[in-house]
């Protein structure tokens, strides 16, 4: 899902025009093939990341639509794509927050429209990134699947 620079959100017609059949379609198809004993084994998860532009320049005001001030993520670890299992709560200011903030929150952004397609998909939420480089394409938050190797296998009984 792809932002303006310096946005965390859209209004839900924008949302719902650009991609509410996408993000429902990946709702029923994410839960349609699962016998129901198997739907909670699958987990979602959302990144959300920021390219550098505005990094020392930028700030915001939270929406009062949207004002997600705390925020819980699996904080990265040392090595790239690596992330802890223990979630950890981040904190954006409602004033003058700074573009290290709009990875989160466009995820967590993400994570509460997808809630209003399903309520048995919660996704996890990864620490987001801001990219050293400038980049459009990393003004975005992006969905994982994660489905078990045994889900996978044809051992499944």
């Amino acid at each position: 899902m792809q932002f303006a620079p310096g946005e965390y959100f859209m209004d839900k017609s924008a949302f719902r025009k650009n991609y509410g059949t996408t993000i429902g379609a990946f709702v029923k198809e994410a839960l349609h093939n699962l016998k129901k004993a198997d739907e909670s084994k699958v987990i979602v998860f959302i990144q959300g990341s920021a390219d550098i532009t505005g990094d020392k320049t930028f700030t915001g005001k939270l929406d009062d639509r949207f004002p997600f001030q705390k925020i819980s993520v699996l904080p990265q670890k040392n090595e790239p794509e690596r992330f802890s299992g223990q979630a950890v709560e981040k904190e954006t200011p409602m004033q003058n927050f700074k573009n290290n903030h709009l990875p989160n929150l466009r995820a967590q952004y993400l994570k509460e429209m997808i809630s209003v397609y399903s309520k048995k998909i919660d996704p996890v939420l990864l620490d987001g990134v801001v990219k050293k480089y400038v980049s459009k394409e990393e003004r975005n938050a992006v969905i994982y699947l994660f489905f078990p190797e045994d889900l996978l296998s044809g051992d499944r009984k």
